[in-house]
């Protein structure tokens, strides 16, 4: 069993059938002249022999590599499907798909649509009225294709349906040129116990205007998303729960409604995953409902997203925000470790103002350290504005940031002299982000008193990555300040 027939023998424009010599046709059907696609409607050809269904047709391929073609530009109705292991569902002209049953992949699978521009019609797979499935498609093998498809969850005749794409511990998912839409809950659900449906890729599709999320990762890391939509979803564009080292770039992320945002990152203790280290760049967030992006770092046991990179990201005004001043482009909360460089953000008029391009804030204190804030721009445009500031860092206790040149870190716990007037210590300061070199000018203080008359004694060393505060007693008791609280300005060169 291999390949069914040669292309040239289905092209759209007539051309003699292969000889017998190069290919014999046997079955139901056989063709001795001229063949075009309008000759092969509602069959599926294996080895020339056509069927009646995609099941009876795929059982035919057995355990080969195998190619299932099939061509009605007015459609059909699918019921539920197993596609076997390598084996290949190639639709070679446009039509509506109606499936009443979960069509499932196995390993090495494929689903493929007529590339687009070649003029024979885009495929739009379609859950049937009443269907109310859990998934339209099931992938539950590693390696599978789906490309050059709509797919479509018709959410407002499936009152109960779920996801569109379901990716079932299962590796390796290739879902390039696809769309998706109209789903009751997720358009693409990316599952796995633990990091079992590793390095897949979405490459140039959509996923829109599906009752929850664009795509909801869960327990996977590793996938590419890039030159591809994720807009007007009730809840999120992307959601990723203890999906770490995503790659994300080249991205339109929308709103829709309500507080609808763009990509959210949080994550549980109990998977030991996070949704950590992602890289998100070259994205444009815009027309959101909520947040642009919005990072909960901590889970109340453990740490669940940090040491993410947002780089080179353009974050657009909103018409559609679900309250003004309440929302930001983007939103930490007990994350730390982020790097947030090289990003240009802009809001709009009342009522449809961020209140913050940046804002970053702890429940807890120590659970949000070390965010680098730099070189990002606030441009102003529309004639809008920031509802309360640029950035806002209410973090306290020890935690620092790295801001366009500027550092600072509070918090940090003081020293105590000896008992006799004159006497001195040292606090060390470490920068959360070290500068290039020590041109730099520090400011250091003492807040709170803990003990005795302690006094400011200056800065007694600083190299690109710490500074030295002295501590003088200014009686013959120890001394002690609670917090040394320290800033620094990088020295225009």
């Amino acid at each position: 069993m291999g390949v069914i027939i040669s292309v040239s023998a289905f092209s759209q424009t007539s051309r003699e059938a292969p000889s017998p010599q190069t290919n014999t046709w046997t079955g139901a059907h056989k063709f001795t002249g001229p063949v075009t696609l309008s000759r092969l409607n509602d069959i599926f050809l294996v080895d020339g022999v056509t069927y009646l269904s995609i099941q009876d047709a795929d059982m035919a391929c057995g355990s080969h590599y195998c190619e299932i073609w099939y061509s009605n530009s007015s459609g059909m109705t699918i019921p539920a499907t197993k596609l076997g292991a390598n084996h290949i569902l190639r639709f070679i002209q446009g039509g509506v798909y109606s499936l009443t049953g979960t069509l499932t992949m196995s390993s090495s699978s494929a689903l493929i649509g007529p590339p687009t521009g070649m003029g024979k019609g885009q495929i739009l797979l379609r859950e049937a009225d009443g269907a109310n499935l859990q998934s339209l498609i099931h992938v539950a093998g590693n390696e599978v294709a789906i490309r050059d498809l709509i797919v479509d969850g018709n959410k407002e005749n499936n009152p109960s349906a779920s996801d569109g794409i379901l990716v079932d511990n299962a590796d390796h998912l290739q879902l390039i040129f696809t769309k998706l839409q109209n789903f009751k809950r997720h358009g693409l659900y990316v599952f796995s116990n633990q990091n079992n449906s590793h390095s897949g890729i979405i490459l140039g599709g959509s996923s829109q205007l599906n009752g929850g999320d664009g795509v909801f990762c869960e327990r996977t890391a590793d996938w590419y998303a890039t030159n591809s939509d994720f807009d007007n979803n009730a809840s999120y564009g992307m959601e990723l729960s203890d999906c770490p080292a995503w790659r994300i770039t080249a991205n339109d992320f929308g709103g829709a409604s309500g507080s609808s945002g763009g990509l959210y990152l949080h994550g549980t203790a109990a998977s030991s995953m996070g949704s950590m280290e992602e890289v998100i760049t070259a994205n444009q967030f815009g027309n959101m409902a909520g947040n642009g992006i919005y990072i909960v770092g901590h889970d109340g046991v453990t740490p669940v997203s940090i040491g993410n990179n947002i780089v080179g990201n353009s974050f657009i005004g909103s018409g559609r925000l679900g309250a003004d001043n309440t929302y930001d482009h983007i939103k930490m909360v007990d994350g730390g470790g982020n790097i947030i460089v090289g990003n240009m953000f802009t809001s709009s008029r009342r009522p449809n103002r961020f209140k913050y391009a940046i804002e970053a804030s702890e429940t807890t204190a120590g659970r949000a350290l070390h965010n680098a804030i730099s070189d990002n721009t606030f441009p102003a445009t529309w004639g809008g504005s920031f509802g309360t500031g640029f950035v806002s860092d209410r973090i306290a206790n020890d935690a620092g940031m790295s801001v366009d040149g500027v550092s600072y870190i509070r918090g940090v716990a003081g020293c105590t002299t000896a008992a006799s007037a004159g006497a001195t210590c040292i606090t060390k300061i470490i920068w959360p982000i070290a500068f290039a070199d020590a041109n730099y000018t520090p400011i250091c203080s003492g807040e709170l008193v803990s003990s005795g008359v302690p006094l400011n004694g200056g800065i007694t060393a600083k190299t690109e990555s710490s500074v030295s505060f002295q501590t003088v007693a200014g009686t013959a008791a120890v001394a002690r300040f609670t917090a040394i609280n320290c800033t620094a300005v990088r020295d225009q060169l």
